[in-house]
């Protein structure tokens, strides 16, 4: 299983220091989720000059990108301005993305042919990556599915059955509910993505949850936890008792998970017959992860086969969709 981690910066806001070139880093690389999803949900901007070449530079020079060549490490940058914008040229940023084994991917929020003839096109070409253009302004459907309210359900129980630990546990599980709040907020198909994303990466939360930590490690990490540190109604038990606890929590969970797991086929199912139907698409969606596969592939990595076909309940509730609109980049 791939570790993923996302760094994310933003630049262009003519908020920030000019003679930072209008870049801040708003997080390093990380496999907290939560973390990058709290950053996306505060930030503000005024709009500016949007100094690309800049910005990939100074992500090239801060963050950590490994020295691993079977990694996949790619950029993906986002704007409205022209390409080639500031002090740094693009072109050689680009270049230096791409001796470092970095791929480029730019989105030019606007008109497809616009963002050729402002050079967005030509940064993807320079190292290696694929280009994309989105209308700001378009409406993204989220469609509501028969499936969604047992999903919402076993996503509660997924936090309920979380034991957290630490100095940062009970700020990472409040965040984490917060953020389910935030993705609830945007629709149905967001909502569920995050809780499809919840359901299949658990794993990276076993710093703070008891319960995601691997089981031949669990007698050290419980033998170091301070107990005070836990939710108030497991301080109490001593070790074998928590261990209990944590076993049969981490059975909970995985019962759940099973569960999820076939709803969200379900609902996957449901939504792409929908959108057939209804003629939605989610072009920049599949494009993007799209050109993640192939680039995966190249690398080496291997996806698991498609799903047996899962036939949804003959009975089902109204269909309903939501009509979020994109915030402009």
């Amino acid at each position: 299983r791939p570790t993923v981690r996302v760094a994310l910066y933003e630049y262009g806001n003519s908020g920030l220091p000019i003679t930072g070139n209008y870049i801040r880093q708003v997080s390093p690389f990380t496999v907290n989720m939560d973390e990058i999803s709290e950053q996306l949900f505060a930030l503000k901007t005024d709009g500016g000059e949007e100094y690309c070449g800049a910005v990939i530079a100074k992500s090239l020079d801060e963050l950590d990108w490994g020295g691993n060549s079977a990694d996949l490490r790619m950029i993906f940058i986002a704007g409205n301005e022209a390409f080639t914008q500031g002090p740094i040229s693009f072109a050689t940023a680009c270049e230096r993305a791409r001796q470092k084994g970095i791929v480029v991917n730019t989105i030019f929020c606007g008109n497809a042919q616009e963002g050729i003839n402002t050079s967005w096109q030509a940064g993807a070409l320079a190292a290696k990556g694929d280009y994309f253009s989105i209308d700001q302004d378009a409406m993204t459907a989220q469609v509501a599915s028969p499936f969604d309210d047992e999903l919402a359900k076993l996503n509660g129980g997924l936090n309920e059955s979380a034991i957290y630990y630490g100095q940062q546990g009970t700020y990472n599980w409040t965040n984490s509910v917060t953020q389910d709040k935030n993705a609830e907020a945007l629709g149905s198909s967001s909502c569920n993505s995050r809780v499809k994303f919840k359901c299949n990466n658990g794993f990276v939360n076993s710093s703070w949850d008891l319960t995601e930590v691997e089981t031949t490690k669990l007698d050290s990490v419980l033998a170091h936890t301070d107990k005070k540190t836990l939710p108030e109604k497991y301080r109490g038990l001593d070790g074998a008792a928590l261990k209990g606890e944590v076993t049969r929590q981490r059975e909970l969970k995985e019962a759940n998970r099973a569960r999820i797991g076939l709803l969200m086929r379900q609902r996957e199912e449901y939504v792409a017959e929908y959108n057939r139907k209804s003629g939605i698409t989610n072009e920049l969606e599949n494009a993007v992860l799209g050109s993640i596969e192939r680039m995966a592939v190249a690398k080496g990595f291997k996806f698991e086969a498609p799903k047996v076909k899962v036939t949804p309940p003959p009975t089902e509730k109204e269909k309903t969709v939501e009509v979020k609109k994109k915030k402009g980049c």
